[in-house]
């Protein structure tokens, strides 16, 4: 694949976090050091030259540029995905943005760049709008694509996820 597209379920085990908002009720959860032993999987996905797209939170950022990294991709930007609507709880701040890393493995660029912040709704807990499989599509549009985490099913694009049977169900 020439496009990987990755939502992590990130384990985040924050006592101070209300047990209906934790991420742990809703789906199963991955530590960070199982996140970055996926090495190997990933290694296999993708082409020499290849783009990856990784979710984090504001509070999983530093995690998830070690991810990125250890995945043996170098970080190149992000998109911040600014949420309309209330606020999240946050340890410090009333979160409302989460941020779409992109690194890459060799020379590959993308034929249109879209702004460094989406403004889209939310929907689901953690599921993303469609909006950025449209914005992906339009930059690598002659890359094959995968989702890792998946929640659901897309043309043209290979999904891998616990989830993405059900909510295409």
């Amino acid at each position: 694949f020439g496009v990987i597209y990755a939502d992590p379920p990130w384990e985040y085990g924050n006592p101070f976090c209300s047990p209906r908002l934790k991420a742990e009720q809703r789906y199963p959860t991955m530590s960070l050091p199982k996140i970055i032993e996926m090495r190997a999987e990933v290694d296999e996905l993708c082409l020499d030259e290849c783009v990856l797209f990784l979710w984090t939170t504001n509070a999983f950022l530093v995690k998830g540029l070690q991810v990125l990294s250890s995945w043996g991709f170098d970080y190149h930007s992000s998109i911040i995905w600014d949420k309309p609507g209330n606020a999240n709880e946050g340890t410090y701040t009333r979160v409302k943005h989460e941020i779409l890393l992109i690194g890459n493995r060799g020379k590959v660029y993308p034929v249109w760049k879209p702004h460094s912040v989406a403004n889209w709704k939310k929907s689901l807990h953690s599921q993303k709008p469609g909006e950025f499989y449209t914005m992906i599509e339009k930059m690598f549009p002659d890359c094959a694509k995968v989702e890792l985490f998946a929640r659901n099913t897309r043309p043209k694009w290979t999904s891998w996820g616990n989830q993405a049977e059900v909510q295409n169900a």
